[in-house]
């Protein structure tokens, strides 16, 4: 599995690799200290797994805005990561752009094994999904 962790704390992507990789050694991840690396690197890298602080407070409204319709297109799970509450993020996301789309969680840092959790789930989906697709297309 193939995950991007997009934060502007250099100790927290540390500490989020770091967790990720004791949990799912054979993952490629990339990491980036800002939201633009979603337009150089992730085409190129195509992750399946986003993960990403909400709070890059200092990048302009309207670059925010390019990120966040980058997102809203992106077809994996996002996972956004941050120490604010979880319903005060949601609340902020639909308030802003009247939705929160259905591969958006939202995880709070203080709650560090719902991430992976997460990602676990996700990628058990997933394979589920890629068997499916395997069988039928065997018979």
């Amino acid at each position: 599995m193939k995950m991007m962790i997009l934060e502007d704390e250099t100790s927290q992507i540390e500490t989020i690799k770091r967790v990720l990789l004791n949990k799912f050694p054979c993952s490629e991840i990339d990491c980036a200290n800002n939201p633009y690396y979603l337009f150089s690197t992730a085409p190129i890298f195509r992750p399946e797994v986003l993960i990403l602080d909400y709070n890059f407070s200092h990048y302009k409204i309207t670059e925010e805005k390019q990120v966040m319709r980058r997102l809203f297109n992106f077809q994996g799970l996002i996972l956004i990561y941050s120490i604010h509450s979880t319903k005060e993020i949601i609340d902020d996301i639909r308030g802003r752009y009247g939705m929160v789309p259905a591969n958006f969680r939202v995880v709070s840092k203080r709650e560090p094994v719902k991430l992976i959790k997460e990602i676990i789930d996700y990628d058990n989906k997933r394979k589920e999904g890629f068997c499916v697709a395997m069988a039928s297309s065997i018979k």
